[in-house]
């Protein structure tokens, strides 16, 4: 009876290690199910985020636009004007107060257009800027989603997260611009990627 015991013991034992690794199986499924869920509500919400302040900057920026016209309009109107305002019999000191007098607000005038031209300028590239950074969390979604190993998912993430949170070049600022190396940076993910051969 006692060896009859132990060795229903054992059996008991060996069928609750089993129970206990499919368990623990289905725990890691889990866990990894629940990272990838978090990863793509995080994105999503990310993706979202950025994109309703695109929305929000270019609508700034289209009043920026507005600005920069009708203030561009009001120089013309007032180069015009001072064109054909002139008075006649002046000495030579009061045409140069005069010439300089209109010649300093023309001058203000015209800074008033450049200032907000370059608003607007500015608010553009923000507003491309996160648009891109949108497009990229939807491309990493996409890209992740299709990836079948943990290294292309890496190097995916890599990229993406290098590619938003880097100086992007749109052209609207001086001065923003790519690296020259990062055309061939995807051609080394890729080397990375595939087996060797």
């Amino acid at each position: 009876r006692l060896t009859k015991a132990v060795t229903d013991a054992n059996t008991i034992i060996d069928d609750a290690k089993i129970s206990i690794i499919s368990k623990g199986k289905e725990i890691d499924d889990l866990i990894v199910k629940a990272r990838e869920a978090s990863v793509k509500a995080g994105v999503g919400v990310f993706t979202e985020d950025f994109q309703r302040e695109s929305e929000k900057i270019a609508l700034r920026a289209k009043a920026w636009l507005r600005s920069t016209y009708l203030i561009a309009g009001l120089t013309l109107l007032v180069a015009i004007f001072m064109w054909y305002f002139t008075e006649a019999g002046l000495d030579q000191n009061q045409m140069w107060q005069i010439l300089t007098t209109k010649l300093a607000i023309l001058v203000l005038v015209l800074t008033g257009t450049g200032w907000c031209a370059k608003i607007y300028k500015a608010l553009l590239h923000q507003a491309t800027v996160n648009r891109h950074r949108a497009l990229s969390l939807q491309t990493f979604q996409a890209f992740s989603s299709a990836a079948s190993d943990a290294a292309t998912k890496d190097a995916v993430l890599f990229q993406t997260t290098k590619s938003i949170f880097s100086d992007s070049g749109t052209g609207f600022v001086e001065g923003s611009h790519s690296s020259p190396d990062s055309d061939f940076k995807i051609l080394e993910v890729v080397k990375s990627i595939l087996p060797k051969t």
